[in-house]
């Protein structure tokens, strides 16, 4: 008998002394699926699909609501200054006063401040910085004029400019229209421009 016979039968008796036990329990033996992975991949897509259904439901309901985010319930950019200051007030930075102090007047702050024609109280925008009050100023000057028959008007508006002067965008910017350290009453002269109307839309949108 050769070497390699020899080492035949020692392979088939060494598989012949095997126990039945483990022989049944090899070939019943499946690997076991490997879930990790598969689940975490699985949660991963769930939680991106929640996410972008919250997102897109939000933005279709905002976009379905027929409110503009800053406009007139047509849905139009406010044409006037009475219209930027009705429906721009939500969502600004404003506050309202019972009544304006001195300290809104002589602090060096310049503020834009507003009364609606059926209201008492007063609201105040948010400290302006140099560059806006020199675009109110500005834009006062191109302001026109309104003729014989002055527009009623739902608001009455006055620009204050931190040192006790007190300017309207309904009448020019002169010596004789400047008020000292109080709100004026006023009768308009000038319809507000574009650029004046525009740039008090960016102050309550900011």
């Amino acid at each position: 008998m050769n070497n390699r016979e020899q080492k035949r039968n020692r392979l088939m008796d060494a598989i012949g002394s095997i126990d039945d036990r483990f022989l049944t329990e090899a070939a019943r033996y499946r690997p076991k699926k490997q879930r990790g992975m598969r689940s975490l991949l699985l949660a991963a897509c769930l939680t991106f699909t929640a996410v972008l259904v919250v997102l897109c439901v939000e933005i279709f309901s905002a976009v379905d609501s027929g409110k503009p985010p800053f406009g007139t319930e047509s849905g139009k950019d406010p044409s006037t200054l009475d219209e930027v200051l009705l429906f721009g007030k939500e969502g600004a930075s404003c506050e309202t006063l019972s009544e304006v102090s001195k300290q809104y007047i002589f602090n060096g702050k310049a503020y834009l401040i507003w009364q609606y024609a059926d209201s008492s109280e007063f609201t105040i925008s948010r400290a302006l910085t140099e560059a806006e009050v020199k675009t109110l100023v500005n834009a006062i000057s191109k302001g026109k004029p309104v003729g014989e028959n002055a527009p009623a008007q739902s608001c009455r508006v006055w620009l204050t400019l931190g040192d006790g002067t007190i300017l309207t965008p309904y009448l020019p910017a002169t010596d004789g229209n400047k008020g000292a350290a109080v709100l004026f009453d006023y009768e308009a002269e000038l319809e507000p421009s574009e650029d004046l109307i525009q740039s008090v839309t960016g102050l309550l949108t900011s």
